[in-house]
């Protein structure tokens, strides 16, 4: 596998007749300022793991200013990681999605082990495959054989998916507790009134 990979999240599994895939997340940044070069904005580089293509990229692992490995290793390096890329004027976090079909998973007697929110990690040339694919430049066919040809260039990352699901759960609690809170009532919905 090459050295830079992208970290995915399996959003659905598909297992229909000939469509046997599974669509994957990833985070995608949209750079409003023009394409990314590799020098401009130098800040970018500086504080992110991304892979750039033209006006956007793709993140690859934690904020540098945050953790000084590749992989995201805690749910708290996923929020700062998000926080800075909030914070960056210029830059808009966004969900993208490919599809990976499901043999590159596993096999048949293990796929059904593969849950939504599971994390894998591609090279960036497998994800270039998918994505073409998504984005209709390359035909079914031809996607396909790229992916069984870079088939080793897959692997789970349970540690990244522990801490996933876990950074998934604070945000739901911190929703919960932000909804209920006193100071929010005001912008709550009122409940439909029921009309008999």
């Amino acid at each position: 596998m090459s050295e830079l990979t992208i970290p995915v999240q399996i959003d659905n599994i598909q297992h229909l007749g000939d469509f046997q895939r599974a669509r994957c997340n990833y985070f995608r940044i949209e750079f409003s300022e023009g394409p990314f070069t590799g020098t401009y904005p130098v800040s970018y580089a500086d504080e992110l793991r991304i892979a750039a293509w033209g006006s956007w990229a793709v993140l690859t692992g934690p904020s540098i200013r945050v953790d000084d490995q590749d992989f995201f290793l805690s749910s708290d390096s996923i929020r700062q990681t998000f926080m800075r890329i909030e914070e960056t004027k210029g830059l808009f976090l966004d969900l993208g999605y490919i599809w990976i079909p499901n043999k590159l998973l596993g096999t048949e007697n293990n796929i059904k082990d593969i849950r939504i929110g599971d994390v894998y990690r591609l090279s960036t040339r497998l994800f270039q495959k998918c994505y073409l694919f998504v984005a209709e430049i390359i035909t079914e066919n031809e996607w396909l054989d790229f992916c069984h040809s870079l088939s080793e260039e897959i692997h789970p990352s349970s540690g990244e998916t522990a801490d996933f699901r876990e950074w998934r759960q604070k945000q739901i609690q911190s929703s919960y507790e932000r909804y209920h809170d006193e100071s929010y009532k005001e912008r709550r919905l009122k409940p439909k009134r029921r009309t008999e």
